[in-house]
């Protein structure tokens, strides 16, 4: 037993066994927050962690995990544990002494001092809890340190919106529950896992007993949970707000107005009732100059580093340095490590929506969309030169995490009718819009921004370049063609420059998609011509390339063999891998036409997977194509080749809908060839079986099965009847068409072998299965589908 300990004076300090004062106890569960509950219990008795400070951003829930902890450990302290809520302290005054009074009753002694409170828990094994530290880190943080440096047997547990900054201090930085990954996809069952969702399914139901997440409801309780940034009080506060609404309706609600998230006593435990206030007690106790710097960030949807901070804030990068670490230690701006080890920050959506009110409030927010404007201008021109080279992959990394700001940016120039930054982002992303299929938004801004009467001629004829370069792969031809002879007209009376040379190739890819090849072929051999012309150091590959196609659509493979191999090596050279592999399609191209299927697939295989690494949906729609007829022609007599096509084509013109990308009309001509014999090929529900699947089928997963190797189909496709299967794989083919009742002319044509073929295939299969008749052999296929669970 621990003797009571004397002070200074000679004095008798009481101790008070029963000491242990505790927060009232929750009435409801601690959801999501098993680790972060474990971590916390665990750091608190670990006796060498003697100041632990929970911290996070407003309304991540703090002080209620702090006193689940608490409940939970206090008592495996010898003399318990005090928790204290200094949220009803005034600032204002606060001494030690008075802090002291409050950290523990001590008898006679009054205006305790600093000694005082060490002589009394010197020799004491005890929890502190400090919930609400931030408004009084001036006075906690000498005492907290002269505490802990001098009572072996304390630890403190410190909740606070910041770190308290005392030497020893374990930080346990709590973040926002996990939300669904909106563009995963996850299904109901996924979703009803995930924190977020079990936290708002819970709080609805405690006032609408009768709510369940249904496939109706589950899309938008997922959005919503998300754009709550699964912040437990914004959950708590939407929750509430079902009783007489939707989820969906307060998502709309949301998006027009913050103060959707508000509500009562009776909502939540924490002492904010809305997610404003909590916002705004966050931002309380930044400086100006910190906040202003906050909302100079705010026009960022995502995650951004300090390079992009510096860009828009137009600052030094050693006082962005110096901001960005005030804002994350005040957890308005949250810090992420990425597996490169590169630093990046993000702004939580509530958060930031704040702070664009603040700044359209302020009459600040042209001012900032401006900055913002400015830096992603010079980010597209930067892009420009980067796109044709080896930092592609990159590149397009950083253009797609910014995809929704540069839309942002478009539609606030367009807004503010400063239209020459439009058309010069539209014209340095041409082939970032292309790749990624998001044609249709910059298409409507750049023509939005050509009718403004201030942009210079050389700025407005590359743009109508680009626009028509862009209609033409969205298969608005009209349209391009118009632009494209409005870009002419620019040029009219100029020397041949390499513009005008472009404007002939991208008319011949016009003619081209139309199937008009005469008119293609010599407008792409003018091009080249005019490139030869304007261009000293050779002529683009880009228009080699296009000559290629339609030399080869003409028939002529010999030119555009030679014509492929010139693209190729311009763009190899220029380490280009997206165009190299958009050649290497013609390549396969011209090998399937002199019948060398091995080659054509092997090298329309190695074309997907770089498309797909660079997430090129065009170009994978293409090769999917152009793979399914090569594989078609190569493996056409199993019946598996021809359902893998059937799956490749659907899954591309899904694709293809999805990124609005049209199809050539040569191109077009080979699909539908290869999805006529398909039909003729296999029985109806079968065909309409892969496409379906097709159609429902992700990139990844149409990679997958296009890059499957035909002999692995087939021992796939044979090991689904069970390895006791006395059949090959031809044999199961022709049973299975039996079992449809197909005569063996009508077996023939459907695998495209000869009659006496099938014939000879069904005595081997009636052998081995010991049958005497076409009816035996088809009840035996059916019982064995029907045993397997397999689909005809």
């Amino acid at each position: 037993m621990h003797e009571n300990p004397i002070d200074n004076a000679g004095r008798t300090l009481p101790i008070d066994n029963s000491m242990s004062a505790s927060p009232a106890h929750a009435p409801t569960p601690l959801i999501g927050r098993d680790s972060e509950f474990a971590d916390l219990c665990c750091r608190l008795l670990d006796a060498r962690a003697r100041l632990v400070t929970v911290t996070g951003p407003a309304g991540v829930g703090k002080s209620r995990l702090a006193a689940a902890a608490f409940e939970a450990v206090s008592g495996r302290f010898d003399h318990g544990g005090r928790y204290l809520d200094l949220h009803a302290v005034e600032p204002d005054g606060i001494c030690e002494s008075t802090l002291a009074e409050l950290f523990f009753a001590t008898g006679d002694i009054t205006a305790p001092t600093r000694q005082d409170v060490v002589d009394h828990l010197r020799e004491r094994h005890c929890l502190l809890a400090l919930d609400g530290c931030e408004r009084l880190l001036g006075t906690l943080r000498p005492l907290l340190s002269t505490l802990v440096a001098a009572c072996p047997g304390l630890t403190v547990l410190a909740v606070s919106d910041e770190p308290l900054v005392v030497y020893g201090e374990s930080l346990i930085r709590l973040a926002p529950l996990p939300v669904p990954d909106l563009a995963g996809g996850a299904d109901l069952a996924e979703l009803e896992q995930v924190p977020s969702v079990q936290l708002f399914v819970h709080r609805t139901r405690a006032i609408r007993p009768t709510f369940s997440l249904t496939q109706e409801n589950y899309e938008a309780v997922a959005r919503l949970c998300a754009r709550t940034d699964g912040l437990p009080l914004a959950v708590e506060l939407a929750a509430a707000r079902i009783k007489l609404s939707s989820p969906q309706s307060l998502l709309t609600g949301l998006d027009d107005d913050l103060d959707v998230l508000s509500g009562s006593r009776s909502d939540t435990l924490s002492r904010h009732h809305s997610m404003r206030s909590a916002i705004e007690w966050s931002l309380a106790r930044l400086s100006s100059a910190e906040k202003t710097f906050l909302g100079s960030l705010a026009p960022f949807h995502d995650l951004f580093d300090a390079a992009a901070a510096v860009g828009c804030t137009q600052k030094s990068p050693a006082q962005v340095q110096g901001f960005l670490e005030k804002l994350v230690d005040h957890n308005v701006v949250q810090l992420t490590e990425c597996q490169e080890g590169e630093v990046t920050f993000q702004m939580l959506g509530l958060v930031r929506q704040h702070m664009l009110d603040w700044l359209r409030e302020s009459g600040d927010y042209d001012r900032v969309m401006a900055g913002h404007s400015r830096y992603m201008l010079a980010m597209a021109e930067g892009a420009e030169t980067r796109m044709g080279g080896p930092d592609q992959a990159l590149c397009l990394d950083e253009l797609r995490h910014y995809c929704y700001d540069i839309g942002a940016v478009l539609r606030f120039l367009v807004d503010t009718k400063n239209y020459v930054p439009v058309v010069r982002i539209g014209i340095s992303l041409r082939q970032f819009w292309q790749i990624c299929g998001l044609t249709h938004e910059p298409v409507t801004r750049m023509e939005q921004g050509l009718a403004g009467t201030d942009i210079p001629w050389q700025i407005r004829a590359s743009a109508a370049l680009v626009l028509g370069e862009l209609l033409i792969s969205m298969g608005r031809h009209e349209r391009a063609e118009r632009w494209l002879r409005a870009a002419q007209r620019d040029y009219e009376g100029l020397p041949e420059c390499v513009d005008t040379a472009d404007c002939r190739r991208l008319l011949g890819l016009i003619a081209y998609h139309r199937g008009d090849l005469a008119s293609a072929e010599r407008l792409m051999e003018e091009s080249v011509a005019a490139f030869h012309v304007a261009h000293p150091d050779g002529v683009p590959a880009a228009a080699l390339r296009d000559l290629a196609v339609c030399k080869l659509a003409l028939g002529d493979l010999v030119a555009a063999e030679k014509l492929a191999a010139a693209a190729y090596r311009g763009f190899s050279e220029r380490q280009d891998r997206r165009n190299a592999a958009l050649v290497q399609c013609v390549v396969a191209d011209l090998a399937s036409a002199t019948e060398n299927f091995d080659r054509a697939e092997r090298l329309y295989q190695e074309s997907l997977q770089v498309l797909s690494a660079l997430e090129d949906l065009p170009g994978c729609v293409a090769c999917l194509e152009g793979l399914a007829a090569v594989f078609t022609r190569h493996h056409g007599r199993h019946t598996e080749s021809w359902r893998r096509a059937v799956r490749s084509l659907g899954a591309a013109a899904a694709l293809r809908a999805a990124v609005e990308c049209s199809v050539p009309w040569v191109a077009r001509t080979d699909v539908e060839r290869v999805l006529s014999e398909a039909r003729e090929r296999l029985e109806a529900e079968i065909f309409e079986e892969a496409w379906a699947v097709g159609l429902g089928m992700d990139l990844q997963e149409t990679i997958c099965d296009a890059l499957t190797p035909m002999q692995k189909l087939l021992v796939v496709r044979m090991q689904q009847y069970g390895e006791d299967n006395p059949l090959t794989s031809r044999e199961l083919e022709i049973a299975e068409l039996v079992a449809l009742g197909l005569t063996n002319r009508k077996i023939a044509r459907r695998l495209g072998i000869a009659e006496w073929t099938v014939v000879n295939h069904l005595r081997k299969i009636m052998r081995k299965l010991d049958c005497s008749s076409r009816v035996s052999v088809a009840n035996w296929m059916i019982k064995l589908q029907s045993g397997n669970d397999l689909p005809l």
